[in-house]
């Protein structure tokens, strides 16, 4: 049976055109959804290689940038980096800002 539809084609063919159009829609839909699989199964695969060579890097940045062994007090690294002593006014104005809070 065919139909007219309001342009003046035939129904039944617009329809048979839209199936195929979903048809071809769904395929690649099934084909992105197989190449992601493939993609994350490599990547569950490599994980903990992934993983280890990051913690790797990691240590070996964070041991590069530890402060020495030696330096242990706060003072002293105050020194080494050029701190200032904190001026008494300051205190005083610190203390009754916090007084008046």
């Amino acid at each position: 049976m065919s139909t007219i539809n309001s342009n003046g084609q035939d129904g039944t063919r617009s329809l048979a055109d839209e199936l195929k159009l979903e048809s071809e829609r769904l395929q690649l839909l099934a084909k992105e959804l197989k190449e992601r699989e493939e993609a994350d199964a490599e990547m569950r695969a490599n994980y903990p290689y992934f993983k280890e060579f990051v913690y790797a890097r990691l240590r070996e940045q964070f041991e590069r940038e530890l402060l020495p062994d030696t330096v242990t007090d706060l003072e002293e690294i105050a020194r080494q980096e050029g701190a200032r002593p904190i001026d008494e006014a300051f205190l005083r104005e610190l203390r009754g800002d916090q007084e008046g809070a």
